[in-house]
């Protein structure tokens, strides 16, 4: 199966990566990111304008929201055998969170 890319509306993507909405019009004006209309309202590609968070912003991905969602578990102990089945993130996931030192 091919994973269709997702678009979000311009300035829900604005106020989620935290960017500047005229900021994100401009990339969109100038053919850096890839947008159109639907139901009226301007969408753009989620994954292009995750890039430019991280590479406006220094971020690292791990600082994006979509990892940022298991944070209230700092400080909770819980094994990766039941982390991986109660938030179903793959093991090799949470392996390499803990040899990072995201998780420990």
């Amino acid at each position: 199966m091919v994973a269709l890319p997702i678009f979000l509306p311009l300035s829900e993507a604005a106020r989620k990566y935290g960017l500047d909405e005229a900021h994100l019009r401009r990339l969109v004006e100038a053919g850096k990111i890839h947008a159109g209309v639907a139901m009226g309202e301007v969408v753009v590609s989620e994954e292009e304008v995750r890039g430019e968070a991280i590479e406006q912003k220094g971020l690292r991905k791990e600082d994006l929201p979509e990892y940022r969602q298991f944070d209230y578990l700092k400080g909770r102990t819980i094994g990766l055998k039941e982390a991986s089945v109660q938030y179903s993130v793959p093991i090799m996931t949470l392996s390499g969170w803990v040899k990072k030192g995201i998780i420990k």
